[in-house]
């Protein structure tokens, strides 16, 4: 079976991606990858080529228990936070492609900290709650949360938000 890739760029929320897909021969397609090429500020981040992630959640069990996820799926956990300030910090520092975020962390709304983080990084944002409420999840997606998860998380929940 051939394959043949097919590149394009794209640019979300002032950042610069480039989108590789293969097909196969029928123009069935086989993958897609995205590498971020530069940031809301312009800054040449270089190729991705690996998917990485940053964890904001309070409680450590259930951020191992994210973070083990994420490495079930492929993605290297580069940082993690238990509040709003250090993940402020951590994600400025660490620059990961993904976020997932408690919406109920001790110190700040998890949905008001996903606006400040995306105000400063282009990533995607996943929100991750004991519930699902019907304003809660508006509330997310008008704040430009890529997903929304109901806890407990599992590697199959979360690849269908972050492989689509």
């Amino acid at each position: 079976m051939a394959t043949s890739p097919n590149l394009l760029g794209f640019l979300f929320a002032e950042a610069t991606f480039e989108v590789r897909r293969c097909y196969d021969s029928s123009g069935l397609k086989l993958s897609e990858e995205f590498d971020m090429i530069s940031d809301v500020g312009g800054s040449s981040v270089g190729c991705c080529a690996h998917r990485n992630a940053m964890v904001v959640e309070a409680d450590p069990r259930a951020r191992e228990e994210l973070e083990s996820c994420l490495r079930e799926i492929g993605f290297e956990v580069i940082a993690h936070a238990g509040d709003a300030n250090a993940a402020l910090t951590a994600c400025q520092e660490a620059r990961p492609n993904l976020v997932l975020i408690e919406v109920r962390t001790d110190d700040a709304d998890g949905i008001e900290l996903a606006k400040k983080l995306l105000a400063h990084r282009a990533c995607a944002v996943v929100a991750i709650g004991a519930y699902g409420g019907v304003d809660l999840v508006r509330r997310a997606a008008d704040a430009g949360v890529f997903g929304y998860l109901i806890k407990p998380v599992s590697p199959e929940s979360l690849v269908a938000q972050v492989e689509i």
